[in-house]
């Protein structure tokens, strides 16, 4: 069998590697990776794959000439299965214009929920697929559409070489991952609490994403970490972090904040939308902090809640983490995202009997 799985934007790298140690955990499968060039270097660390293929794809009108190179390429090689892993866009749209053999199947991850029954190219996108998967149970809960859909959790990733990372010995690192787009998180609320209540001496806050981006919000951060004298509480990066020390700066953390709040923009942004913190946290085993509303809707048992203007005094009071016994649920476990995966995709496990 032969199954290609497909990125063609600049994002999301961090579901491919579940979605590749699931397939190529059954034998006699042959798994391309096809991937926008930009991806490149965060995809160099990914084992398993048989063949990884890189594209560039431009904006405007060229953008027809880089899809349709796609194209040539899937149907020369006439794969059974293809998994767009952002089943979303104007590329995946229009890629799925092109005849493809009538044996072929797509699937594919909608990341973005509302698209389903709101974007005109979702629909072309949606008559060509088979099976969407839905990247939580909140979001699978909302959505009102006939089309096949399962949930999957893409919380399994590769073994990232170690970065060199400076960590005192009873220093606490509150991880916050992502870009830094006040659209996306809460910085103001966190900001002002810290004004209020303060900080303790050994807390950091680890802002895993760069600012200096074209929306990045990095001279509203500079300026409170400035005003509020934090320059030693934050770790901050302007650029692209390389992706060892990313990946470093997540297993060094005790907590992962996603930073999300019901009231703000980052609570409207995310009510068709998962971060990608929550996979981050699940799958290095650090527990997440969430406010409590936000936890009610997301099922988050294990996770550690606070009221939104009571924020500091909630982290304040946080031991050191040490403990790796978090999300004991199976739906966790690889062996439960694997049965469900493959049988989503059209393919039946044998019987361990």
């Amino acid at each position: 069998m032969r199954i290609a799985i497909i990125e063609l934007g600049k994002s999301h790298d961090e579901c491919l590697y579940s979605q590749i140690k699931i397939i190529k955990s059954i034998p006699n499968v042959e798994l391309s990776l096809v991937c926008n060039k930009s991806l490149e270097t965060n995809v160099s660390y990914f084992d398993l794959v048989d063949h990884k293929i890189f594209f560039s794809i431009r904006n405007g009108y060229k953008q027809w000439v880089d899809i349709i190179n796609v194209w040539l390429f899937l149907k020369k090689e006439g794969f059974d299965k293809i998994i767009f892993n952002t089943a979303q866009g104007k590329s995946i749209s229009r890629l799925v214009l092109f005849p493809f053999a009538k044996s072929t199947k797509f699937y594919g991850t909608l990341h973005d929920t509302k698209k389903i029954s709101s974007s005109h190219s979702q629909k072309r996108i949606t008559k060509k697929t088979d099976h969407y998967f839905i990247l939580s149970d909140y979001l699978k809960s909302n959505m009102k559409t006939s089309i096949s859909n399962s949930v999957f959790y893409p919380v399994f990733f590769p073994q990232y070489p170690n970065a060199k990372v400076e960590k005192k010995e009873n220093e606490i690192w509150i991880c916050v991952p992502g870009q830094v787009e006040l659209k996306r998180r809460d910085y103001q609320t966190l900001f002002e609490s810290i004004e209020k209540y303060g900080v303790n001496k050994n807390v950091k806050f680890v802002l895993l994403g760069r600012y200096g981006h074209a929306h990045g919000d990095g001279d509203y951060i500079k300026q409170e970490i400035s005003r509020l004298k934090l320059q030693d509480t934050f770790l901050i990066w302007k650029d692209f972090i390389p992706v060892p020390l990313f990946y470093s700066m997540i297993k060094n953390s005790d907590y992962v904040l996603p930073l999300i709040h019901e009231e703000d923009k980052s609570g409207s942004l995310y009510k068709n939308q998962i971060s990608g913190a929550f996979n981050l946290a699940v799958g290095y085993q650090k527990p997440l902090l969430i406010e409590e509303t936000i936890s009610d809707k997301y099922m988050l048992n294990e996770a550690l809640t606070y009221n939104k203007s009571h924020i500091m005094n909630m982290i304040n009071q946080l031991p050191k983490q040490n403990n790796d016994n978090f999300y004991q649920d199976k739906k966790w476990t690889f062996e439960f995202q694997r049965e469900s995966y493959l049988r989503s995709i059209g393919i039946t496990l044998p019987n361990k009997d």
